[in-house]
């Protein structure tokens, strides 16, 4: 169930008794408790943070698919495709895989939790068909690959004395040691989806759940 009309204002919502407030939103579907849970810190206390399985859950929904929005479970978030390894969107990890709940975002991938193994230096993946790697040299996340399966950027590559070239990402000429470290760290995704003119990237991100 989504919110009616009669209650699409916040403030209307708001007057009524919590205990009303409470019925009401125990019939809201979870997108529809993400977008009141944002909207007052009255509803941030009143609707409890989603779980992981409310999100997985969430991301089979028309709204989610519509966006192309799946679930990370480390930072419990429901976050756009481009924000994914394409590995983690299909087999075992994609919606109608068997392991969908041991997906997890590149941000998480690069910045693990603690006790917690993601991608490593030397690290090789595709995002949106683009290949990326994690320098097992310079420790950098670049579009900028060596040849396939060395695990090296495209500047340590060219300096370790390979000679079979690069073979996935053309390397452009070098301009400086400050501007390739501002290539390296720039994540340059590509999204071919039209999304909706309603689609507000940060709407899925603005909740924490340690709140």
């Amino acid at each position: 169930m989504a919110l009616t009309d009669a209650m699409t204002s916040p403030s209307r919502l708001s007057a009524l008794p919590v205990e009303l407030q409470k019925d009401i939103v125990e019939l809201l579907d979870i997108p529809s408790k993400l977008a009141l849970r944002i909207t007052s810190w009255q509803f941030s206390f009143l609707i409890k943070p989603p779980t992981h399985q409310d999100l997985l859950a969430a991301e089979r929904s028309a709204w989610a698919m519509a966006r192309r929005l799946f679930a990370c479970q480390d930072c419990i978030r429901l976050r756009p495709s481009r924000e994914f390894a394409d590995a983690m969107k299909k087999g075992p990890k994609g919606l109608n895989g068997k392991e969908p709940h041991k997906r997890f975002c590149i941000d998480c991938g690069l910045h693990p939790k603690p006790r917690t193994t993601r991608y490593s230096p030397g690290s090789e993946m595709e995002v949106m068909g683009k290949r990326y790697v994690i320098c097992k040299f310079c420790k950098m996340y670049t579009s900028e690959v060596g040849c396939v399966g060395s695990g090296l950027c495209g500047d340590c590559h060219a300096s370790c004395g390979c000679q079979c070239g690069p073979t996935s990402v053309s390397m452009a000429p070098r301009s400086g040691s400050s501007a390739r470290r501002k290539r390296a760290r720039q994540r340059e995704y590509e999204d071919e989806w039209d999304l909706p003119e309603c689609y507000d990237e940060h709407f899925w991100e603005c909740y924490d759940p340690a709140d």
